[in-house]
């Protein structure tokens, strides 16, 4: 018989004597051809608690071995995690795969290394660095922790050390030694913590950074986070799940396992059983090769609840530090944030302290809008209302050159009384808009920027009361009414594409005359909005010279000049004009 290299068989002309493979021969012969032309190693690190590790009594499920799938051969026991030193075929019973007893619990990272395996053929190198009831704070550097402020638990390894000592001895043992991760496999909070969203996603997001500040991970390694057990999906489990889709903001590689139909194990409450640990880890493997896009608030707004949001506690009305960021990135919290309590009528809420002030700002700063009126709605549930507390909305603001510049506010008007929502519902809703254009609130005139917030300020009686925010509704106008861009004359005439824009002169000249606006394929009725781009630079709108119908010519020299027109036929008629220049 003659002897065929795996490519003659697959791919070549058939020998002399026609010899004719099996379909199992085809298999394994492909396999050798992939593992040869696919032949690096896939890696990745397991980070987290009892979900992360397995549990006694999660003995249920697949176990079914591969000899594809290596594991750094380190063990954990309580609070105490052992190094390492070589890297073992998986078998449970073998450390990591030995924690309880026979016949052992599953184990979400290794059937997540399995699941790869069968997607890529590349033969699975994994480090589980994980221990029971394990904060994030476990995962921090004592540098990092003391620079956000944090602290370590007393009954809490340090398992950054564990971490980085583990990657420095397992990677070169790896073939090809290399230096960086391919993914990344966290489960963690199921500790109940109490951490606000913004803060847990903010713990671990400098774990992440540490690991890329390391040069572990970088733009192409695969970062998977899973939700919580099903018997958490309350409200502390959306809470979780929305400080993994905060995280993802910040790092777009991270993906989300959802945990959906996944049942945990009776005794141990908050642990996965075996067989869903197994599930479990399966998805994660489909998690870290899906298309995730970073979860996004509304355009408009951000989640204010106590599931989503941020919270600050002041006596001053005002006092936080704000991280500036035109990319919406979040504002950092305060050290002192009010209490968050678990309420048989609220669910999860706010605990306002006696003789304080709560502010609840969105988590986005956005700029002041050129024209049109916005509206921001509150709808507010209170419970053991002292009787004269405020809530209102209160706006920060910014300048041009993103000094702050203190907060404004406003109540709806008329105000509100405290019997409107005396342990009850209510809904807080005025509009803001700039300077003289009638908002219930107006931007101060040099305001650029601003972040939306929420205030409930203290009682009368110097009593706590608790509330949440049911509803928050941060509404633009309509699309065709918000700003478009800016647009420069050329020959007298400009085009639009927008229900408003900024207007410049010709090659920025001091002044300018507007005589033509362009109509096609804009319908009768269609009203328009503009204004200088440019105090600076003088725009006059001619009456009569072009499609402009006027009250007379119209000398534009101040940002906040504005001229409101309509479409007739082929003529744009004058609404409106705010001459704040004159």
């Amino acid at each position: 018989m003659t002897t065929q290299t795996p490519e003659e068989v697959l791919f070549g002309d058939p020998p002399s004597d026609a010899y004719k493979p099996k379909k199992s021969e085809l298999r394994d012969l492909l396999d050798e051809i992939i593992a040869d032309r696919l032949g690096t190693p896939f890696v990745s690190l397991v980070l987290g608690q009892s979900n992360a590790r397995g549990v006694a009594e999660a003995t249920s499920g697949d176990k079914t071995a591969s000899p594809y799938v290596n594991l750094w051969n380190s063990s954990s026991s309580g609070t105490t995690y052992t190094q390492g030193t070589q890297f073992n075929v998986a078998a449970f019973g073998t450390a990591p795969l030995n924690v309880g007893s026979s016949p052992w619990s599953n184990n979400l990272g290794f059937h997540a290394a399995k699941a790869i395996y069968e997607r890529t053929r590349r033969v699975q190198y994994q480090i589980q660095v994980a221990l029971g009831s394990h904060a994030t704070e476990a995962f921090i550097s004592d540098a990092d922790l003391s620079a956000n402020s944090w602290t370590r638990p007393v009954d809490n390894a340090d398992l950054n050390t564990a971490m980085h000592t583990a990657l420095t001895t397992a990677l070169p043992l790896v073939p090809g030694a290399p230096t960086r991760l391919d993914a990344v496999f966290i489960h963690q909070g199921e500790a109940k913590d109490e951490d606000q969203v913004e803060v847990f996603a903010m713990k671990w997001g400098v774990v992440l950074q540490d690991l890329k500040d390391a040069g572990y991970i970088d733009e192409m390694t695969v970062i998977v986070m899973g939700e919580l057990a099903a018997v958490q999906n309350n409200t502390y489990g959306k809470r979780h799940l929305n400080a993994l889709r905060r995280i993802q903001i910040d790092w777009p590689r991270v993906k989300i396992a959802r945990s959906t139909g996944l049942p945990s194990h009776t005794s141990g409450n908050v642990h996965f059983s075996g067989e869903s640990l197994a599930k479990f880890g399966r998805r994660y493997a489909d998690a870290a090769f899906s298309e995730q896009a970073p979860y996004f608030p509304e355009a408009i707004g951000g989640d204010l609840t106590v599931d989503g949001g941020l919270a600050w506690a002041s006596t001053t009305g005002g006092d936080f530090t704000g991280s500036f960021d035109l990319a919406a990135r979040p504002m950092r919290p305060v050290n002192n944030v009010p209490s968050i309590v678990d309420d048989p009528d609220l669910g999860w809420c706010y605990e306002q302290q006696a003789n304080a002030q709560l502010i609840l700002p969105s988590r986005h700063i956005y700029r002041v809008p050129e024209g049109g009126v916005f509206r921001v709605t509150y709808e507010i549930k209170v419970i053991d209302n002292p009787g004269t507390a405020d809530c209102r909305c209160t706006v920060y603001e910014w300048d041009v050159d993103r000094a702050y510049m203190g907060s404004n506010g406003f109540a709806p008007p008329g105000g509100i009384s405290p019997v409107d929502y005396a342990d009850g519902r209510v809904i807080v809703s005025g509009t803001f808009g700039r300077a003289g254009s009638g908002a219930d609130f107006e931007f101060s005139s040099t305001a650029m920027w601003f972040c939306p917030a929420f205030f409930a300020g203290g009682g009368g009686d110097d009593a706590a009361f608790r509330f949440n925010i049911l509803a928050f509704r941060f509404e633009s106008p309509p699309a065709d009414e918000a700003e478009g861009p800016e647009v420069t004359i050329a020959s007298g005439a400009i085009s639009i594409s927008r229900g408003s824009h900024p207007v410049d002169t010709e090659a920025n000249a001091s002044s300018d005359d507007l005589d033509t606006i362009s109509v096609d394929g804009i319908p009768n009725g269609k009203r328009l909005t503009i204004y200088p781009a440019d105090g600076a630079r003088t725009i006059v709108a001619k009456d009569g010279t072009g499609n402009l119908l006027l009250a007379g010519d119209f000398t534009m020299d101040n940002k906040n000049d504005v001229l409101t027109l309509i479409k007739r036929g082929t003529d744009w008629v004058e609404v409106s004009r705010a001459d704040v220049g004159g």
